[in-house]
């Protein structure tokens, strides 16, 4: 796994949960605020990383945002039952967000290299069962996305 992408994956989430939460900032704030001035903090609190891949960040938070309803569709559809995506917790909704956005737009990333990725950073914020979830819905969606990979 490189270090580089997994800081950018981890930038991403958070980048689109403070989008969601921001009051008014654009996207385009957000963004120039990560790049300039939140991804040193992630970097002093990531163990053995010294740069993050933003090519890679930029990219799945403009395709997060340009995409949300897209891609809140595919979350929407692979819920269990009357599950609504307005349910899910805000980070756990940014993880899937951010992690289809990658499966859509990322190809040459493999989708079970994807689905890990973000099960880890899943563990990251949360010690339930909300891995397996992530883990469940972004399993399903990749062998819709891309089932020549399975």
């Amino acid at each position: 796994m490189s270090r580089k992408k997994h800081t950018a994956r981890l930038a991403a989430v958070q980048a689109i949960y403070q989008f969601e939460m921001s009051d008014g900032a654009s996207w385009e704030e957000v963004r120039r605020d990560f790049i300039e001035n939140r991804m040193k903090d992630l970097l002093d609190h990531e163990e053995h990383v010294t740069d993050v891949d933003q090519g890679l960040f930029v990219n799945l938070f403009d395709h997060a945002v340009h995409k949300k309803s897209d891609i809140e569709d595919i979350i929407e559809k692979n819920l269990s039952g009357d599950w609504k995506i307005d349910r899910l917790e805000k980070v756990l909704r940014a993880i899937l967000r951010v992690g289809i956005c990658e499966l859509l737009v990322v190809p040459e990333t493999p989708a079970k290299v994807v689905i890990t990725e973000y099960v880890k950073l899943t563990k990251s914020f949360f010690d339930g069962d909300e891995s397996g979830f992530v883990n469940r819905v972004l399993d399903q969606v990749a062998h819709a996305l891309r089932a020549d990979e399975f």
